[in-house]
């Protein structure tokens, strides 16, 4: 066992502050790279160093929970061809401000804003600490394989790199799924996780496609796109289980739904 860390019986942690400071920081990422995913680090307190990660294995999702000071990392295209496990990762940040940028967007976060990306593609991240100059950045990051997630991948391109508020929503759902997730004091199978949150597996995805409908609904720009066409984007085969209601006997129903959508 490498100084610095400790295991439990339900994860992994990792407390660089009782080693030497020069070795905090190359300690820290070296753990990061076998962990997580291999980056270029800068930090202005690479000198004296500070950081605490757990780290919670369910097998096909990993998570964890990080505490530290601010710095810079980037998966350069060197970095993603010693190692490309092919992860997604959902980043929640709890404390300070943080971003990232990947496929040409930028997305700046604040406690309770959460971001996807892929460790596929380069990119650049970042934590800046609010406060006091030695206060420290902490966040929580999910990191599943891309085939997990069951969408298109058109779709799962469009979600990279942008940011979207953990407080309302679908957001706040998997914002509370994140917490438990690194409360639990024994593993807990994913079904377990999102029993104790109230849900079933299958209400989650379907809950997430139906946010999406509502959300393509409600753009004018999908105006012209048939509601149809946008359920089987979406994965619903029938219009039983759309986001639109079924068919009234009113004149365009549809239309009305959508119209309502967009002056909420």
């Amino acid at each position: 066992m490498l100084a610095g860390d400790f295991h439990t019986d339900h994860g992994l942690t990792v407390q660089v502050g009782d080693l030497p400071a020069r070795d905090r920081f190359g300690f820290w990422w070296d753990t990061v790279a076998r962990s997580v995913v291999s980056v270029d680090a800068f930090s202005e307190h690479a000198a004296d160093f500070w950081g605490e990660m757990r780290l919670v294995d369910l097998g096909l999702v990993q998570v964890s929970h990080v505490r530290c000071a601010a710095f810079e990392a980037r998966r350069t295209p060197r970095r993603i061809r010693g190692s490309d496990p092919g992860l997604l990762q959902l980043s929640l940040s709890l404390a300070g401000r943080s971003g990232l940028h990947q496929e040409r967007r930028e997305a700046d976060l604040g406690p309770g804003d959460l971001v996807l990306y892929d460790t596929s593609r380069t990119f650049h991240a970042w934590t800046g600490a609010t406060g006091p100059a030695r206060s420290l950045a902490e966040g929580i990051i999910m990191q599943f394989p891309r085939s997990a997630l069951p969408l298109p991948e058109s779709v799962i391109d469009g979600l990279l790199a942008v940011r979207r508020p953990g407080r309302a929503g679908t957001g706040a759902l998997l914002l509370a799924l994140l917490r438990e997730l690194t409360r639990q004091r024994a593993p807990l199978s994913p079904h377990k996780i999102f029993q104790r949150l109230g849900l079933s597996v299958a209400d989650w995805i379907r809950y997430r496609r139906l946010e999406r409908c509502r959300r393509d609904l409600s753009d004018p720009a999908q105006a012209a796109t048939p509601v149809g066409v946008i359920a089987r984007r979406w994965g619903f085969t029938n219009d039983s289980t759309s986001a639109a209601p079924s068919k009234p006997p009113t004149e365009s129903p549809r239309a009305a739904y959508r119209r309502a959508l967009r002056v909420r």
